[in-house]
């Protein structure tokens, strides 16, 4: 697995400014640790407050945070959404398609608000239901609800901070916010969001300027050809894992990763029989590199025993695995930005971890993996933040009805 670290200015050992401030302020920092007074927390330590600022006016003085400490509800209810809209710019739009006769919109308004003039030239595309303002491209697809100023942080949050959502890029977080969401200027928002997420500046690996283009493969179908490797050994941790089996389907770019406490050739044939065979099927063909784990004695007789093709890639050529590579360096880069500062909780933050890959459009094909395994967007707590009233009812199915939708759907 290679993994592409850009070092810090501060911390490289080319003298200059960057390296005498960083320098004087860790010779400050063991100061104060070894001469300085020992700090005991509070017996009742007060409510932690918020206080945010944009970044153009991160220069400017501040006031300083106020006593009502900020609170997340884990669901929006539709009278709080139509509060918030009708005390944001929105409900001018609003008013407007409610009753367009006695509720013109000025040229001097437009001019005034270049949110509201992008809002009023897609007039065609707004839906006003149960007095929310909701956006509709097309008859296919769901409405996304027009998101007030005062909501927008929450959602950037759900669909980029949360731990089902990865801290991935500005593609992949502004294509999970737009299932759901809406408004003008949210691309640039979201990319503005990611640019200045510290958890990113610290653990994203920079990306080479060279990329090979893509190529086509054969006709497959989910789980015929699957990618394997193992990662490790990773820092033990509390319940006695080192190590872990990535598993990537080639064709619907599903991941499963394993954790063992070691990488031998039982435990590999263990996890594909107990965790990969028996959930999704006997795959045609298995790819992997030629490590023992994979060409000992005991791989090579379940592998005749089933009637499954194995093709070991190029020796020290670790593109011939490229996509369970680059699999691997994505859940390692994810964990990174999630475990605790003893890194002994790497295991039980992994499966949130598949979660936010699976629910994210793969680049190659454009489709999540969940969607292209099941027919249906993974539901995300982004999607439970706020729900309208008859949901429920417009994705009711009988078990044939969902069926034959499925069928349909990936005839498409």
């Amino acid at each position: 697995m290679i993994v592409y670290w850009k070092k810090v200015k501060g911390h490289s050992k080319q003298p200059g400014p960057d390296k005498d401030l960083n320098d004087q302020t860790d010779a400050l920092a063991k100061a104060g640790a070894l001469h300085g007074e020992l700090w005991s927390p509070p017996t009742n330590p007060p409510t932690l407050n918020v206080a945010a600022i944009t970044r153009s006016k991160h220069t400017q003085p501040t006031t300083m945070p106020t006593t009502q400490p900020l609170t997340l509800a884990p669901q929006i209810s539709t009278n709080d959404i139509a509060d918030m809209q009708a005390s944001d710019s929105i409900k001018t739009i609003l008013h407007h398609l409610s009753d367009p006769s006695n509720n013109p919109i000025t040229p001097d308004e437009l001019a005034a608000a270049p949110s509201l003039k992008r809002l009023y030239h897609l007039t065609h595309m707004l839906r006003v239901i149960n007095n929310i303002l909701f956006y509709a491209p097309d008859d296919l697809t769901a409405p996304r609800l027009v998101v007030p100023h005062c909501l927008r942080g929450v959602k950037l949050m759900y669909a980029h901070d949360a731990p089902c959502a990865g801290h991935h890029g500005t593609r992949a977080t502004y294509e999970t916010l737009k299932q759901v969401a809406y408004w003008p200027g949210m691309q640039q928002d979201v990319a503005e969001y990611v640019k200045g997420c510290l958890v990113c500046c610290q653990f994203q690996p920079s990306n080479p300027n060279h990329r090979a283009p893509l190529q086509r493969r054969g006709v497959t179908f989910p789980w015929s050809d699957l990618q394997i490797d193992w990662v490790g050994p990773l820092p033990r941790s509390t319940r006695g894992k080192t190590y872990f089996l990535t598993v990537v389907c080639q064709f619907t770019k599903w991941v499963e990763c394993l954790p063992a406490p070691n990488d031998t050739a039982q435990t590999t044939a263990y996890l594909l029989l107990n965790h990969i065979f028996s959930r999704f099927g006997l795959p045609l063909r298995v790819n992997s590199d030629r490590g023992t784990h994979f060409t000992a004695e005991i791989m090579q007789q379940i592998w005749k025993l089933l009637g499954v093709q194995a093709q070991l890639h190029i020796s020290h050529h670790p593109i011939s695995s490229g996509q369970v590579e680059r699999t691997n360096r994505t859940v390692v880069s994810m964990l990174r930005k999630y475990v605790s500062a003893n890194q002994k909780d790497w295991d039980v933050k992994l499966p949130l971890v598949l979660m936010a890959i699976r629910a994210t459009p793969q680049e190659s094909t454009g489709v999540p993996p969940f969607e292209l395994m099941t027919g249906r967007q993974m539901t995300l707590p982004l999607h439970l933040l706020y729900q309208p009233g008859d949901s429920n009812l417009v994705t009711a199915y009988t078990t044939h009805q969902y069926l034959d939708e499925l069928h349909r759907h990936l005839r498409t």
